[in-house]
């Protein structure tokens, strides 16, 4: 893929923060696949209508968000966004304070990128992970997979 379609990636998903962030469910629902699966911090899992639900009903409540985004990698009909953030949340009346990786997926569906999972691994902040820049020429997945036997 182009450099184009990374670039428009990203901003999809800065996008997505930014509707999040601001409880604008309209935004969030044009962006969200119908079957996606929504992971949060705490390991539980939402579909497309009940997050959608829980951000209208006050029930989540982003009142802080930032938002890194690490590598965008596009193959195909299929995005994954590497991403770093920061938030503060109301979740079921309770405050929380979120850092975390997370995985992003968008799938090309409909003639358009659509949000189809996430998933966020939490990162605390005494022990960061190093997120070094990721350059693809340095992967060489043949000579993992050798190794490995």
């Amino acid at each position: 893929m182009t450099a184009a379609t990374e670039q428009q990636i990203h901003q999809l998903e800065t996008q997505r923060f930014a509707a999040m962030a601001a409880g604008d469910v309209d935004t969030l629902a044009s962006l969200c696949h119908n079957d996606l699966v929504y992971t949060h911090s705490t390991g539980t899992t939402d579909g497309k209508a009940d997050l959608l639900d829980r951000l209208r009903n006050g029930s989540l409540r982003y009142t802080r968000l930032d938002l890194t985004v690490r590598l965008v990698t596009v193959v195909g009909s299929t995005a994954v966004v590497l991403e770093e953030m920061d938030a503060s949340v109301l979740a079921d009346g309770a405050a929380r304070e979120i850092h975390s990786l997370g995985l992003a997926v968008w799938t090309w569906d409909a003639n358009q990128w659509r949000f189809l999972a996430f998933h966020p691994l939490p990162q605390p902040r005494e022990h960061p992970i190093n997120l070094a820049p990721l350059n693809h020429d340095q992967i060489d997945l043949q000579n993992c997979l050798e190794q490995s036997n």
